[in-house]
């Protein structure tokens, strides 16, 4: 059985996370780290291995959260490709 109200809420966290994606100025932070982090963790001497760990899990994480809003928004797309079918189901 196809649980209506979670499509639903599935589909408004796709739209959220798709508009998070779309965001100037989400996109932006995401870069500014991005290069501070990558800049931080190439100027790090040999002895820092700590520092260098730290920088390249930071940049790891970055990577992660845009993968986890990518995933959040297409799972969105095919709860509401479902609420479509749903729809045309019922005016039949």
């Amino acid at each position: 059985m196809i649980d209506e109200a979670k499509l639903h809420q599935d589909a408004a966290r796709g739209q959220r996370a798709q508009a998070l994606k779309d965001d100037p100025i989400l996109s932006e932070a995401f870069k500014t780290l991005e290069a501070a982090y990558i800049q931080k963790w190439a100027g790090t001497e040999a002895p820092e291995m700590q520092a260098r760990e730290h920088y390249w899990r930071a940049i790891q994480i970055l990577g992660d959260v845009r993968k986890h809003l990518a995933s959040v928004a297409a799972n969105g797309k095919v709860a509401q490709k479902q609420l479509d079918q749903l729809g045309g189901l019922n005016r039949l």
